[in-house]
């Protein structure tokens, strides 16, 4: 696989173009792949996704998407292994995530649950991004509506200061791509509390929280060690090594991990 890429933006131009198509042979074989992952984990929904095309860049940093829809079937059907992906319709998932900071600069990141497609998996809070309806166009501020649902719905944390802003653009090794925005949220000694208040809620809801914990991420101080290996591609999503980079350099790191079952009383 290729290096994820990841880049700094400063505007982001979406363009609608045509879904791919797909014989009825491949369409026969998305059913059965999605059948077969499902059966490994009934919590997985074959839900519409927004589909990148292509991505382009321009000198003044915009970056432009050429996108259509799809579905998370036909996108798990193209990471299957038993079938050549040079064979297979273009289809990588465009998704929006946040870079979420504590009023002290801490990088808010979570650990996905058990009952994921990605159990154990360490990303930014985000996720796949819904295609608008037929009469609505996709947008920036679509794109960053759905990261700042997404960042609520997984941690409960909100804006403090500002609304978010645009940071960057992942191309990820598997082609992949997403939209990085960033917000500064509440001071370090309440985000755990909220979050652990969030998921206890969605609990009441018969709603199972898609995170397990939540990691804050601070640049270290001389001497100390440093837990950048803890957040490696092995553990984490294959762009967070390069945003650590961009956001801290080569210096040290130390992460503080809440896992929001051990602050509830059994």
């Amino acid at each position: 696989m290729s290096t994820p890429d990841v880049r700094r933006a400063q505007s982001l131009l979406l363009r609608r173009v045509a879904a791919p198509s797909y014989t009825t042979a491949e369409l026969g074989e998305i059913a059965r792949c999605w059948s077969e992952r499902q059966q490994g984990n009934p919590h997985l929904f074959n839900g519409p996704i927004v589909v990148a095309r292509d991505v382009s860049w321009t000198a003044e940093h915009q970056c432009r998407i050429d996108w259509s829809t799809g579905t998370y079937a036909q996108y798990l059907w193209r990471h299957a292994a038993d079938v050549s992906r040079r064979r297979r319709p273009y289809a990588r998932v465009v998704f929006a995530s946040m870079l979420a900071r504590t009023g002290e600069g801490d990088l808010v990141l979570g650990r996905m649950a058990g009952h994921t497609a990605t159990p154990g998996r360490i990303q930014l809070p985000g996720g796949n991004v819904e295609p608008p309806g037929h009469e609505r166009d996709l947008t920036a501020a679509t794109v960053r509506g759905h990261a700042l649902r997404e960042l609520h719905e997984e941690t409960g944390l909100t804006p403090q200061y500002h609304p978010p802003r645009l940071w960057g653009v992942t191309v990820g090794s598997a082609g992949d791509v997403g939209v990085l925005f960033e917000v500064r949220v509440a001071g370090r000694a309440t985000v755990g509390d909220t979050f652990t208040r969030h998921c206890m809620a969605a609990e009441t809801t018969r709603e199972t929280p898609e995170f397990d914990s939540l990691i804050t991420v601070a640049a270290a101080g001389d001497g100390r060690v440093d837990d950048r290996e803890g957040l490696s591609e092995a553990y984490g999503v294959d762009y967070l090594p390069e945003v650590l980079r961009t956001e801290h350099g080569a210096g040290s790191i130390v992460t503080s991990e809440w896992c929001w079952k051990d602050s509830v009383d059994v």
